[in-house]
Protein backbone atom coordinates (compact mmCIF):
# COMPACT_ATOMS: atom_id res chain seq x y z
CA UNK A 1 0.00 0.00 0.00
CA UNK A 2 2.72 2.28 0.86
CA UNK A 3 4.47 1.82 -2.77
CA UNK A 4 0.56 2.32 -4.68
CA UNK A 5 0.93 5.86 -2.55
CA UNK A 6 4.28 6.48 -3.67
CA UNK A 7 3.56 5.58 -7.43
CA UNK A 8 0.17 7.78 -7.72
CA UNK A 9 3.08 10.85 -6.28
CA UNK A 10 5.44 9.51 -8.48
CA UNK A 11 6.82 12.64 -11.51
CA UNK A 12 8.53 10.76 -14.58
CA UNK A 13 11.70 11.52 -13.32
CA UNK A 14 11.36 9.72 -9.79
CA UNK A 15 10.02 6.81 -11.44
CA UNK A 16 12.72 6.34 -13.74
CA UNK A 17 15.07 6.83 -11.39
CA UNK A 18 13.81 4.23 -8.60
CA UNK A 19 12.53 1.74 -11.43
CA UNK A 20 14.76 1.88 -13.92
CA UNK A 21 17.41 -0.51 -13.04
CA UNK A 22 14.53 -3.41 -12.15
CA UNK A 23 12.81 -2.45 -15.56
CA UNK A 24 16.40 -2.92 -17.49
CA UNK A 25 16.78 -6.53 -15.91
CA UNK A 26 13.17 -7.14 -16.88
CA UNK A 27 13.87 -6.56 -20.58
CA UNK A 28 17.27 -8.03 -20.93
CA UNK A 29 15.47 -11.08 -19.92
CA UNK A 30 13.40 -11.09 -23.49
CA UNK A 31 16.11 -9.61 -25.06
CA UNK A 32 15.40 -5.75 -25.52
CA UNK A 33 17.01 -2.55 -24.10
CA UNK A 34 15.17 0.56 -22.45
CA UNK A 35 14.75 3.24 -24.93
CA UNK A 36 16.69 5.94 -24.41
CA UNK A 37 16.20 8.89 -26.53
CA UNK A 38 12.67 11.07 -25.82
CA UNK A 39 9.65 10.53 -26.78
CA UNK A 40 10.12 7.03 -26.83
CA UNK A 41 11.82 6.83 -23.18
CA UNK A 42 8.89 8.83 -21.61
CA UNK A 43 5.71 6.87 -23.58
CA UNK A 44 7.35 3.99 -22.04
CA UNK A 45 7.96 5.53 -18.50
CA UNK A 46 4.39 6.33 -18.53
CA UNK A 47 3.37 3.01 -19.59
CA UNK A 48 5.16 1.52 -17.05
CA UNK A 49 4.05 3.64 -14.55
CA UNK A 50 0.18 2.74 -15.71
CA UNK A 51 0.67 -0.73 -15.22
CA UNK A 52 2.63 -0.63 -11.76
CA UNK A 53 -0.34 1.09 -10.65
CA UNK A 54 -3.20 -0.62 -11.99
CA UNK A 55 -1.04 -4.08 -10.76
CA UNK A 56 -0.88 -3.65 -7.45
CA UNK A 57 -4.52 -2.06 -7.51
CA UNK A 58 -5.25 -5.85 -9.14
CA UNK A 59 -3.69 -7.51 -6.62
CA UNK A 60 -5.56 -5.49 -3.65
CA UNK A 61 -8.86 -6.54 -5.26
CA UNK A 62 -7.68 -10.13 -5.60
CA UNK A 63 -6.58 -10.60 -2.07
CA UNK A 64 -9.70 -8.76 -0.85
CA UNK A 65 -11.50 -12.16 -2.67
CA UNK A 66 -12.42 -10.28 -5.45
CA UNK A 67 -13.07 -12.71 -9.00
CA UNK A 68 -10.25 -10.87 -11.01
CA UNK A 69 -10.28 -11.84 -14.90
CA UNK A 70 -6.61 -10.92 -15.50
CA UNK A 71 -4.36 -14.03 -15.49
CA UNK A 72 -1.86 -14.15 -12.60
CA UNK A 73 1.64 -13.12 -13.78
CA UNK A 74 2.17 -16.91 -12.20
CA UNK A 75 0.58 -18.20 -14.83
CA UNK A 76 1.59 -16.54 -17.96
CA UNK A 77 5.06 -18.98 -19.27
CA UNK A 78 7.85 -16.66 -20.03
CA UNK A 79 11.27 -15.69 -18.68
CA UNK A 80 10.03 -12.80 -16.63
CA UNK A 81 8.18 -15.56 -14.14
CA UNK A 82 11.48 -15.92 -12.03
CA UNK A 83 11.69 -12.40 -11.87
CA UNK A 84 8.33 -12.09 -10.12
CA UNK A 85 7.96 -11.92 -6.03
CA UNK A 86 7.26 -14.83 -4.16
CA UNK A 87 3.36 -14.65 -3.63
CA UNK A 88 2.12 -15.27 0.07
CA UNK A 89 0.31 -18.25 0.56
CA UNK A 90 -3.08 -16.30 1.02
CA UNK A 91 -3.25 -14.69 -1.79
CA UNK A 92 -1.67 -17.75 -3.98
CA UNK A 93 -4.68 -19.72 -2.18
CA UNK A 94 -7.07 -17.02 -4.08
CA UNK A 95 -5.69 -17.75 -7.15
CA UNK A 96 -5.92 -21.10 -7.23
CA UNK A 97 -9.58 -20.71 -6.15
CA UNK A 98 -9.38 -18.39 -9.34
CA UNK A 99 -7.54 -20.84 -11.28
CA UNK A 100 -10.02 -23.42 -10.78
CA UNK A 101 -13.18 -21.78 -11.13
CA UNK A 102 -11.94 -20.33 -14.45
CA UNK A 103 -11.87 -23.98 -15.73
CA UNK A 104 -15.05 -24.85 -15.06
CA UNK A 105 -16.42 -21.42 -16.57
CA UNK A 106 -16.79 -21.04 -20.23
CA UNK A 107 -14.14 -18.49 -21.46
CA UNK A 108 -15.77 -15.10 -21.40
CA UNK A 109 -15.66 -13.19 -24.86
CA UNK A 110 -12.63 -10.95 -25.19
CA UNK A 111 -13.69 -7.29 -25.15
CA UNK A 112 -11.64 -4.42 -26.08
CA UNK A 113 -11.08 -1.81 -23.26
CA UNK A 114 -9.34 1.02 -23.21
CA UNK A 115 -8.27 1.32 -19.44
CA UNK A 116 -7.00 4.46 -17.69
CA UNK A 117 -5.76 4.02 -14.02
CA UNK A 118 -8.62 4.51 -11.32
CA UNK A 119 -8.58 7.79 -9.58
CA UNK A 120 -7.20 6.03 -6.03
CA UNK A 121 -6.25 8.16 -3.19
CA UNK A 122 -5.50 6.54 0.17
CA UNK A 123 -6.38 9.09 3.13
CA UNK A 124 -5.38 10.07 6.39
CA UNK A 125 -7.11 10.78 9.94
CA UNK A 126 -5.49 14.03 9.39
CA UNK A 127 -7.16 13.94 5.64
CA UNK A 128 -10.64 13.61 7.73
CA UNK A 129 -10.00 15.91 10.20
CA UNK A 130 -8.91 18.79 7.27
CA UNK A 131 -12.55 17.82 5.65
CA UNK A 132 -14.23 18.26 9.23
CA UNK A 133 -12.66 21.79 9.19
CA UNK A 134 -14.34 22.23 5.49
CA UNK A 135 -17.34 21.41 7.12
CA UNK A 136 -17.89 23.77 9.95
CA UNK A 137 -16.68 26.24 7.71
CA UNK A 138 -19.46 25.55 4.75
CA UNK A 139 -22.01 25.44 7.96
CA UNK A 140 -20.41 28.83 9.32
CA UNK A 141 -19.71 27.52 12.42
CA UNK A 142 -16.37 27.75 14.88
CA UNK A 143 -13.59 25.71 14.61
CA UNK A 144 -11.71 25.80 18.19
CA UNK A 145 -7.89 25.96 17.44
CA UNK A 146 -7.09 23.88 20.84
CA UNK A 147 -9.82 21.33 19.36
CA UNK A 148 -8.21 20.98 16.10
CA UNK A 149 -4.89 20.90 17.64
CA UNK A 150 -6.01 18.04 20.33
CA UNK A 151 -7.13 15.92 17.50
CA UNK A 152 -3.97 15.96 15.38
CA UNK A 153 -1.90 14.68 18.65
CA UNK A 154 -4.31 12.37 19.10
CA UNK A 155 -4.54 10.51 15.87
CA UNK A 156 -0.96 11.26 14.97
CA UNK A 157 -0.39 8.97 18.76
CA UNK A 158 -3.33 6.74 17.27
CA UNK A 159 -1.32 5.81 14.13
CA UNK A 160 2.23 6.09 15.97
CA UNK A 161 0.41 3.17 17.91
CA UNK A 162 -1.45 0.91 15.55
CA UNK A 163 1.52 1.59 12.59
CA UNK A 164 -1.90 2.46 10.83
CA UNK A 165 -1.54 4.98 7.97
CA UNK A 166 -4.80 4.84 6.10
CA UNK A 167 -8.09 4.70 7.20
CA UNK A 168 -8.62 1.85 4.67
CA UNK A 169 -6.73 0.08 7.67
CA UNK A 170 -8.65 1.14 10.61
CA UNK A 171 -10.80 -1.45 12.60
CA UNK A 172 -12.63 -1.95 15.39
CA UNK A 173 -10.13 -3.77 17.12
CA UNK A 174 -7.40 -1.04 16.42
CA UNK A 175 -9.47 1.58 18.33
CA UNK A 176 -10.31 -0.99 21.29
CA UNK A 177 -6.36 -1.69 21.83
CA UNK A 178 -5.58 2.16 21.53
CA UNK A 179 -8.45 2.97 24.07
CA UNK A 180 -6.91 0.34 26.38
CA UNK A 181 -3.75 1.23 25.95
CA UNK A 182 -4.60 4.96 27.19
CA UNK A 183 -6.44 3.57 30.35
CA UNK A 184 -3.23 1.29 31.43
CA UNK A 185 -0.83 4.38 31.25
CA UNK A 186 -3.30 5.46 33.97
CA UNK A 187 -2.49 9.19 33.43
CA UNK A 188 -5.23 10.02 31.91
CA UNK A 189 -9.36 10.56 33.88
CA UNK A 190 -12.16 8.24 31.88
CA UNK A 191 -13.92 11.49 30.28
CA UNK A 192 -10.27 12.29 28.72
CA UNK A 193 -9.86 8.58 27.43
CA UNK A 194 -13.20 8.41 26.44
CA UNK A 195 -12.81 12.04 24.20
CA UNK A 196 -9.80 10.88 22.65
CA UNK A 197 -11.00 8.18 21.89
CA UNK A 198 -13.92 9.48 20.54
CA UNK A 199 -12.03 12.06 18.14
CA UNK A 200 -10.91 8.69 16.40
CA UNK A 201 -14.62 7.56 16.31
CA UNK A 202 -16.04 10.62 14.67
CA UNK A 203 -13.44 10.74 12.18
CA UNK A 204 -14.09 6.95 11.03
CA UNK A 205 -17.72 8.62 10.91
CA UNK A 206 -17.28 11.24 8.99
CA UNK A 207 -15.20 9.03 6.33
CA UNK A 208 -17.92 6.34 6.10
CA UNK A 209 -20.27 9.36 5.08
CA UNK A 210 -17.97 10.57 2.67
CA UNK A 211 -18.12 7.18 0.67
CA UNK A 212 -14.58 6.86 1.67
CA UNK A 213 -14.54 3.76 3.95
CA UNK A 214 -17.35 1.08 3.90
CA UNK A 215 -18.48 1.69 7.23
CA UNK A 216 -18.02 3.63 10.57
CA UNK A 217 -16.95 2.37 13.66
CA UNK A 218 -19.84 1.67 15.59
CA UNK A 219 -20.66 2.50 19.13
CA UNK A 220 -20.16 0.81 22.36
CA UNK A 221 -16.54 1.70 22.74
CA UNK A 222 -16.11 4.00 25.30
CA UNK A 223 -15.60 3.11 29.03
CA UNK A 224 -18.57 4.60 31.66
CA UNK A 225 -17.11 7.01 34.01
CA UNK A 226 -16.80 6.15 37.81
CA UNK A 227 -19.09 7.98 40.09
CA UNK A 228 -17.50 11.73 40.79
CA UNK A 229 -14.35 10.72 38.61
CA UNK A 230 -14.80 14.12 36.86
CA UNK A 231 -15.57 15.90 39.98
CA UNK A 232 -12.44 18.67 41.52
CA UNK A 233 -12.83 20.00 45.18
CA UNK A 234 -11.82 23.12 46.30
CA UNK A 235 -9.19 24.76 47.74
CA UNK A 236 -9.65 25.33 51.54
CA UNK A 237 -8.86 28.87 52.81
CA UNK A 238 -6.06 27.29 54.80
CA UNK A 239 -4.20 25.97 51.65
CA UNK A 240 -5.34 29.23 49.20
CA UNK A 241 -2.67 31.07 52.22
CA UNK A 242 0.00 28.63 51.96
CA UNK A 243 -0.46 28.51 48.08
CA UNK A 244 0.11 32.38 48.37
CA UNK A 245 2.73 32.47 51.05
CA UNK A 246 5.27 31.47 48.56
CA UNK A 247 8.30 33.93 47.50
CA UNK A 248 6.29 33.58 43.67
CA UNK A 249 3.75 36.11 45.37
CA UNK A 250 5.33 37.63 48.43
CA UNK A 251 8.83 38.79 47.59
CA UNK A 252 8.87 38.81 43.40
CA UNK A 253 10.60 35.29 42.90
CA UNK A 254 10.38 33.25 39.61
CA UNK A 255 11.01 30.17 38.29
CA UNK A 256 12.93 30.29 34.93
CA UNK A 257 10.82 26.83 34.11
CA UNK A 258 9.08 26.95 30.40
CA UNK A 259 6.70 26.31 32.04
CA UNK A 260 6.09 28.58 34.43
CA UNK A 261 5.42 30.96 32.17
CA UNK A 262 7.09 33.63 33.08
CA UNK A 263 4.92 36.24 34.76
CA UNK A 264 1.95 33.93 34.18
CA UNK A 265 3.01 31.96 37.49
CA UNK A 266 2.16 35.49 39.52
CA UNK A 267 -0.88 36.12 38.01
CA UNK A 268 -3.07 33.06 36.61
CA UNK A 269 -3.54 31.51 39.92
CA UNK A 270 -4.42 35.07 40.93
CA UNK A 271 -7.34 35.63 38.95
CA UNK A 272 -8.68 32.22 38.77
CA UNK A 273 -9.54 32.81 42.52
CA UNK A 274 -9.89 36.21 42.86
CA UNK A 275 -12.34 36.19 39.56
CA UNK A 276 -13.54 32.53 38.89
CA UNK A 277 -11.67 32.20 35.40
CA UNK A 278 -10.50 29.16 34.12
CA UNK A 279 -6.88 28.86 32.51
CA UNK A 280 -7.68 29.27 29.12
CA UNK A 281 -9.95 32.42 29.75
CA UNK A 282 -7.08 33.81 31.22
CA UNK A 283 -4.90 32.77 28.91
CA UNK A 284 -6.69 34.54 26.19
CA UNK A 285 -7.09 37.95 28.08
CA UNK A 286 -5.10 40.87 25.94
CA UNK A 287 -4.64 44.72 26.05
CA UNK A 288 -8.55 44.61 24.17
CA UNK A 289 -9.31 42.80 27.04
CA UNK A 290 -8.92 44.62 29.95
CA UNK A 291 -11.43 47.63 29.78
CA UNK A 292 -13.84 49.52 31.18
CA UNK A 293 -17.56 48.53 31.13
CA UNK A 294 -19.09 50.23 28.43
CA UNK A 295 -21.90 51.36 30.92
CA UNK A 296 -19.98 52.46 34.02
CA UNK A 297 -16.04 53.54 35.02
CA UNK A 298 -15.93 49.68 36.45
CA UNK A 299 -12.54 47.83 35.04
CA UNK A 300 -13.22 44.14 33.80
CA UNK A 301 -11.68 41.40 32.35
CA UNK A 302 -14.19 40.95 29.08
CA UNK A 303 -14.28 37.13 28.71
CA UNK A 304 -15.14 37.08 24.72
CA UNK A 305 -14.99 35.16 21.31
CA UNK A 306 -13.56 38.49 19.81
CA UNK A 307 -10.17 38.43 18.17
CA UNK A 308 -10.46 34.86 17.27
CA UNK A 309 -10.38 33.68 20.35
CA UNK A 310 -12.57 30.87 21.72
CA UNK A 311 -14.64 30.44 24.92
CA UNK A 312 -16.81 26.83 25.75
CA UNK A 313 -19.96 28.49 25.38
CA UNK A 314 -22.09 31.61 24.71
CA UNK A 315 -23.06 32.24 28.74
CA UNK A 316 -19.05 32.61 29.50
CA UNK A 317 -19.30 35.69 27.31
CA UNK A 318 -19.01 38.41 29.89
CA UNK A 319 -17.51 41.17 32.16
CA UNK A 320 -16.29 39.81 35.09
CA UNK A 321 -15.12 43.37 37.45
CA UNK A 322 -10.86 43.37 38.47
CA UNK A 323 -10.49 43.57 42.00
CA UNK A 324 -9.08 46.66 43.81
CA UNK A 325 -5.91 44.53 44.70
CA UNK A 326 -4.98 43.74 41.27
CA UNK A 327 -4.95 46.76 40.00
CA UNK A 328 -2.92 48.50 42.65
CA UNK A 329 -0.64 45.39 41.65
CA UNK A 330 -0.27 46.53 38.55
CA UNK A 331 -2.34 44.62 36.07
CA UNK A 332 -2.94 47.61 33.70
CA UNK A 333 0.05 48.46 33.51
CA UNK A 334 0.84 44.84 32.28
CA UNK A 335 -2.18 45.72 29.81
CA UNK A 336 -0.86 48.72 28.55
CA UNK A 337 2.98 47.21 27.99
CA UNK A 338 0.59 44.62 25.80
CA UNK A 339 -0.46 47.24 23.67
CA UNK A 340 2.47 48.88 23.02
CA UNK A 341 4.52 45.62 22.24
CA UNK A 342 1.13 44.76 20.07
CA UNK A 343 1.26 41.34 21.24
CA UNK A 344 -2.32 39.51 21.00
CA UNK A 345 -2.32 38.32 24.93
CA UNK A 346 -0.95 40.19 28.29
CA UNK A 347 1.27 37.42 28.43
CA UNK A 348 4.82 37.36 27.16
CA UNK A 349 5.30 33.55 27.05
CA UNK A 350 2.01 33.18 24.72
CA UNK A 351 3.71 35.48 22.60
CA UNK A 352 6.63 33.53 21.41
CA UNK A 353 6.32 31.04 18.53
CA UNK A 354 4.78 27.98 18.60
CA UNK A 355 2.78 28.69 21.35
CA UNK A 356 -0.94 28.54 21.92
CA UNK A 357 -3.70 28.39 24.30
CA UNK A 358 -3.76 24.25 24.53
CA UNK A 359 -0.08 23.76 24.94
CA UNK A 360 0.53 26.53 27.31
CA UNK A 361 -2.29 25.37 29.54
CA UNK A 362 -0.83 22.26 29.54
CA UNK A 363 2.44 22.97 30.62
CA UNK A 364 1.19 25.40 32.94
CA UNK A 365 -0.85 22.95 34.92
CA UNK A 366 2.11 20.52 34.69
CA UNK A 367 4.21 23.16 36.32
CA UNK A 368 0.94 24.10 38.77
CA UNK A 369 0.96 20.40 40.08
CA UNK A 370 4.64 20.26 41.07
CA UNK A 371 4.68 23.81 42.93
CA UNK A 372 1.35 22.95 44.47
CA UNK A 373 2.62 19.59 46.03
CA UNK A 374 5.66 21.15 47.08
CA UNK A 375 4.15 24.57 48.66
CA UNK A 376 1.16 21.84 50.14
CA UNK A 377 3.61 19.41 51.45
CA UNK A 378 1.44 16.32 49.82
CA UNK A 379 -0.68 16.17 45.93
CA UNK A 380 -4.48 17.28 47.54
CA UNK A 381 -6.73 14.51 46.10
CA UNK A 382 -9.05 15.69 43.37
CA UNK A 383 -7.43 19.51 43.78
CA UNK A 384 -6.28 20.99 40.40
CA UNK A 385 -5.72 24.63 39.07
CA UNK A 386 -9.74 24.22 38.02
CA UNK A 387 -9.96 23.94 42.24
CA UNK A 388 -9.68 27.87 41.85
CA UNK A 389 -12.88 28.18 40.12
CA UNK A 390 -14.60 26.08 42.81
CA UNK A 391 -13.09 28.21 45.77
CA UNK A 392 -14.66 31.33 44.11
CA UNK A 393 -17.77 29.65 44.04
CA UNK A 394 -17.35 28.31 47.65
CA UNK A 395 -16.64 31.93 48.41
CA UNK A 396 -19.93 33.13 46.77
CA UNK A 397 -21.90 30.87 48.98
CA UNK A 398 -20.48 32.20 52.22
CA UNK A 399 -21.67 35.45 50.52
CA UNK A 400 -25.20 34.16 50.10
CA UNK A 401 -24.45 36.00 46.65
CA UNK A 402 -27.63 35.76 44.63
CA UNK A 403 -28.01 33.06 42.35
CA UNK A 404 -27.90 35.90 39.14
CA UNK A 405 -24.90 37.20 40.40
CA UNK A 406 -23.41 33.56 40.76
CA UNK A 407 -24.34 33.06 37.19
CA UNK A 408 -22.80 36.71 35.84
CA UNK A 409 -19.75 36.33 37.51
CA UNK A 410 -18.98 32.43 36.57
CA UNK A 411 -21.16 32.47 32.87
CA UNK A 412 -23.49 30.20 33.47
CA UNK A 413 -27.59 30.68 32.67
CA UNK A 414 -29.44 28.47 35.26
CA UNK A 415 -29.20 26.90 38.80
CA UNK A 416 -28.34 23.26 37.54
CA UNK A 417 -25.57 24.40 35.51
CA UNK A 418 -24.22 26.28 38.56
CA UNK A 419 -24.22 23.51 40.39
CA UNK A 420 -22.95 21.28 37.06
CA UNK A 421 -21.07 23.79 34.66
CA UNK A 422 -21.70 24.22 30.84
CA UNK A 423 -24.38 25.78 28.88
CA UNK A 424 -25.27 27.69 25.69
CA UNK A 425 -27.90 30.44 26.79
CA UNK A 426 -26.86 33.93 28.17
CA UNK A 427 -27.23 34.61 31.45
CA UNK A 428 -29.44 37.16 32.71
CA UNK A 429 -28.01 41.15 33.28
CA UNK A 430 -26.75 42.32 36.16
CA UNK A 431 -25.77 45.56 37.03
CA UNK A 432 -21.74 46.23 36.98
CA UNK A 433 -21.56 47.93 39.82
CA UNK A 434 -23.38 45.30 41.94
CA UNK A 435 -20.78 43.07 40.71
CA UNK A 436 -17.64 44.99 41.23
CA UNK A 437 -19.01 45.15 45.26
CA UNK A 438 -19.23 41.41 45.20
CA UNK A 439 -16.04 40.83 43.72
CA UNK A 440 -14.47 43.43 45.82
CA UNK A 441 -16.01 42.14 49.46
CA UNK A 442 -14.93 38.53 49.08
CA UNK A 443 -12.49 37.71 52.02
CA UNK A 444 -9.18 36.51 50.67
CA UNK A 445 -6.88 37.29 53.63
CA UNK A 446 -3.71 36.34 51.49
CA UNK A 447 -3.95 39.40 48.93
CA UNK A 448 -2.80 41.45 51.80
CA UNK A 449 0.50 40.15 51.77
CA UNK A 450 1.02 39.76 48.10
CA UNK A 451 3.86 41.85 46.38
CA UNK A 452 4.71 42.76 42.67
CA UNK A 453 7.69 44.16 41.92
CA UNK A 454 6.41 46.38 39.44
CA UNK A 455 4.22 48.71 41.74
CA UNK A 456 4.43 50.20 45.32
CA UNK A 457 1.85 47.38 47.11
CA UNK A 458 1.66 49.16 50.48
CA UNK A 459 -1.93 49.02 51.90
Amino acid sequence: MALHKRLLASSMDSYAREQGARLNASLASIGLMLPHADPYRSEFMAACLQADVEALEIMFRREGGERIDHAHPDSVEGPWRNLMPVITPPLRQLQLAHDIGSKLEPEPAAVAVTSTPPEVQLRSLSDCIDEWIKERLRLKKKVDSHLVNDMRATTAWFGKFSKITSIEEVRRRHVIAFRDHLFDKGEYKTATINKKVGYVTSLMSLAAGKGWVESAIEGGIYIEIPNDEDKRDSYSSDELTTLFASPVFTHNQRSASVKAGGELQFWLPLIACCHGMISSEILQLGPDTVVQHPEAEVWCFRVTNAGGRMIKTYARERYVPIRQELIRLGILDLAERAGKQNWATLWEAMEQPGWTVSNMSNYFSAYWTTFSRKQLGAAPAKKSLYSFRHAFKDELDRQKAPLEIKQALMGHADSGTTGRYGTKSAPRPVNIQVLRSVIDAMDWKFLTEVRHKSRDTQR
